[in-house]
């Protein structure tokens, strides 16, 4: 809940200016589905309320995806009809199934609304690495926000630390900061704010 509740702040943040790229967002069940279920079986179980009636008008769409405790990241550009895959752990990132069946999905979508789209398949091999077996999330969380603001994806395990407490409080006050300079320039600027507990 915690990562559609981030991903739901960038997409706040995009619709709040109209500078940046127009951002939907897929519900973390729609992977599941397809994943455990198979494509068809999936595709018919998917509720419309995991993602926007809007989806094909969205210059970008953002899909975390979530398997065997590890979070990667789906990219669909819209304008390059493309599928990019964000995955921070080299070793697993030509094994997902995510990027084959997302481009399945997104195809089916355009058939069913009329219209003809092929989109290719990118892993992103100069994707941001973890350096440890825990912040999977958080590098997913930090791609998806430099992507949805057409910067540079150079997320670094050094920012971990930052990221996380700059990450909480955005999700405490329901809102993205504006991200000019490092995390930790951003929190020395906030007011003190009091958290009880800090997600793992």
């Amino acid at each position: 809940q915690v990562m559609e509740e981030y991903f739901d702040l960038i997409k706040e943040r995009n619709e709040a200016d109209q500078s940046l790229p127009k951002i939907e967002v897929l519900s973390t069940f729609v992977f599941t589905k397809l994943d455990s279920l198979g494509f068809e079986a999936g595709f018919n179980d998917i509720q419309e309320s995991w993602y926007s009636s809007d989806l094909l008008e969205a210059d970008i769409v953002l899909a975390p995806i979530h398997k065997n405790d590890h979070w990667t990241l789906i990219e669909v550009n819209l304008q390059s009809n493309t599928i990019n895959y964000y995955d921070s752990i080299i070793g697993s990132r030509f094994r997902s199934t995510a990027p084959r069946l997302m481009r399945k999905l997104f195809e089916r979508i355009c058939e069913r609304a009329g219209v003809s789209r092929q989109f290719k398949t990118r892993i992103k091999e100069r994707a941001p690495v973890q350096g440890n077996g825990v912040d999977c999330g958080v590098f997913v969380c930090q791609n998806a926000e430099k992507i949805a603001r057409g910067v540079l994806v150079n997320t670094r395990q050094e920012e971990m630390m930052a990221a996380r407490k700059q990450m909480m409080i955005e999700l405490v006050v329901g809102k993205l900061m504006n991200h000019r300079g490092t995390a930790g320039q951003l929190l020395r600027r906030l007011p003190p704010v009091s958290i009880g507990v800090e997600p793992k």
